[in-house]
């Protein structure tokens, strides 16, 4: 298995953000996988993420069409990631316990309520995938493309990854993986106050910092790390 990460660079705060996020996303993958390889999917002048162990460039175009057909030429096994995640612990028993195209949490976290707007018309959670299907995703790009500009650079892809995962007859073979395991966004302060969250927290493999004040705790640990 390897681990792949999608970051392009762009002259603004929430970009150097990203980098420093990404940063941290290495050294959990070298943390808690020793030896699994960690590659940077960007465009062709972003600058290399520090610590990485490859990078796979392609020309620039808009950034939800550039993360679609950088992952299409994925070979192999691998663990595709957003830059706001940190792994916990080895992910890899996933491929060798089922067999699947496309690994992914749905949005069922025991300590959230039910999504609302966008993410309660997206059901899975795309910012952490586990693939052996270089086709699911340039299938993903084909559908993309049909879309207009502004879904093109920015959550295009989540849409159309879940339409094809909420096919009615599905076409790729999906295993639909815990949340609360592998896609685990912690609480901030008034959230999950009254729920079992020690006993949450000992099975997170991957902690997903999605949302703004979630960030602001990833930067916290980051900075204490």
């Amino acid at each position: 298995m390897n681990v792949a990460f999608f970051h392009v660079e762009r002259d603004t705060q929430a970009s150097q953000d990203a980098y420093v996020w990404a940063r941290g996303l290495v050294q959990s993958i070298r943390r808690h996988m020793p030896g699994v390889g960690s590659v940077h999917l960007t465009d062709d002048t972003s600058r290399k993420v520090k610590g990485v162990d490859a990078v796979r460039r392609k020309p620039s175009e808009p950034m939800g069409l550039l993360r679609m057909r950088l992952c299409a030429g994925l070979r192999g096994s691998w663990l595709v990631l957003d830059t706001d995640v940190i792994i916990e612990r080895d992910c890899q028993w996933v491929f060798d316990k089922w067999e699947f195209d496309i690994g992914v949490a749905k949005r069922n976290w025991d300590h959230l309520r039910p999504a609302l707007g966008f993410s309660g018309r997206v059901p899975y959670n795309t910012g952490v995938l586990f693939s052996p299907c270089p086709d699911f995703f340039s299938e993903a790009y084909t559908r993309l493309r049909l879309l207009d500009d502004e879904q093109q650079h920015w959550m295009g892809e989540q849409t159309v990854m879940n339409d094809i995962l909420n096919e009615e007859r599905p076409r790729y073979a999906i295993k639909f993986l815990s949340g609360n395991m592998f896609n685990f966004p912690p609480p901030v302060k008034d959230q999950g106050a009254k729920l079992r969250l020690r006993e949450i927290k000992k099975k997170v493999h991957i902690t997903h910092y999605k949302g703004e004040r979630r960030k602001a705790v990833l930067m916290e640990r980051l900075k204490c790390a």
